[in-house]
């Protein structure tokens, strides 16, 4: 029996930017040995006209049996074959962020003519897929929720929680990442917090002038974010914005309790294995975090719920579907 021939079209990464590569990497490892699953990675960085065109260009000459554009670089659909092409869509973000004539570009090049040149259309969060039909002309019935897989890499890994002194996991240091509340939530407590991500020089002021015991990390690779999810007492995310959230069912995987937002996608990927709070309050943060310092029942709750939890993100679980959906487009 000949294998399903199969492309995921990544993006070029940007250097330390292999985040949406690495969910895929997990992904092929799960998928079942019938499909021949390869990557195509665009020659060109997403940046300027003609690198882009050059990208659609490209793409029209790699075409397989399916075709996963698997985010970032949706406009080169503009020139597949729209019955065999497969779009993920992870956020709105910049849709909804962008004004003028930049947000009709952006809708036009990289949502609705993709969408229109797409047979099935996923999204990793329900919290995305409305979004997405409020924002553009995707037709309903056309778009599908398949979540984010987390790396099998991720291991229960029980630690002695430290009352004294908690390390609080932060990942990211973009503006949706909400650091600034984190930190002013910490302030007065004693503990380490280790960031993850290039702190700008007004987020080393403002962890200083607070007075936070602090240690920054960036461009790790996956097994040493790995380590530092193990090495931690609680994860604290607690974002403005997230398309899905991985960092939930990771601290979930390796059972560190997580606090994170009652907003968005991170409820729907939480479910009962985190403390929600409002990010933008930053009373309801600093109590979140001193009630997972004071109550060690409540810890216990968390990490039990987050082993359950984590089970619906598995890569076996979550590549199986996508074989499925492999299957049918492959079967015009």
């Amino acid at each position: 029996m000949d294998k399903l021939d199969v492309i995921h079209y990544h993006r070029k990464p940007l250097p330390g930017n292999f985040s949406m590569e690495n969910l895929f990497r997990d992904l092929r490892n799960a998928i079942p040995r019938i499909y021949d699953v390869r990557i195509a990675e665009c020659p060109f960085h997403s940046q300027g006209v003609l690198p882009r065109v050059k990208n659609v260009m490209w793409a029209r000459r790699q075409q397989g049996s399916v075709n996963h554009i698997t985010g970032d670089v949706t406009y080169i659909a503009l020139l597949m074959n729209p019955a065999r092409t497969i779009l993920t869509i992870h956020d709105c973000v910049n849709l909804e962020r962008l004004t003028g004539i930049r947000r009709w570009i952006l809708k036009k090049l990289w949502f609705d003519w993709p969408i229109r040149r797409s047979r099935v259309v996923t999204v990793i969060s329900g919290a995305t897929r409305e979004r997405l039909l409020e924002l553009t002309n995707c037709p309903e019935e056309k778009v599908r929720v398949i979540y984010n897989p987390i790396s099998n890499l991720l291991k229960k890994k029980p630690k002695l929680f430290d009352p004294d002194l908690p390390i609080f996991l932060h990942i990211g240091t973009k503006s949706n990442k909400n650091l600034e509340r984190h930190a002013e939530a910490l302030a007065g407590i004693p503990c380490l917090l280790r960031v993850i991500g290039w702190l700008s020089p007004a987020q080393r002021d403002l962890l200083n002038n607070l007075g936070i015991n602090y240690e920054n990390y960036h461009d790790l690779s996956y097994e040493e974010i790995v380590e530092q999810y193990q090495s931690c007492d609680v994860v604290l995310f607690a974002s403005t914005y997230e398309g899905f959230g991985l960092p939930i069912a990771e601290a979930n995987a390796v059972g560190r309790p997580i606090i994170t937002s009652n907003t968005w996608s991170m409820p729907e990927v939480a479910g009962s294995a985190a403390i929600l709070v409002d990010p933008e309050d930053v009373e309801a943060i600093r109590g979140a975090i001193q009630r997972i310092i004071a109550e060690p029942e409540l810890r216990s709750e968390l990490v039990a719920s987050g082993f359950k939890n984590a089970k619906r993100f598995e890569a076996e679980t979550i590549a199986n579907t996508y074989a499925e959906l492999y299957q049918k487009v492959a079967n015009l």
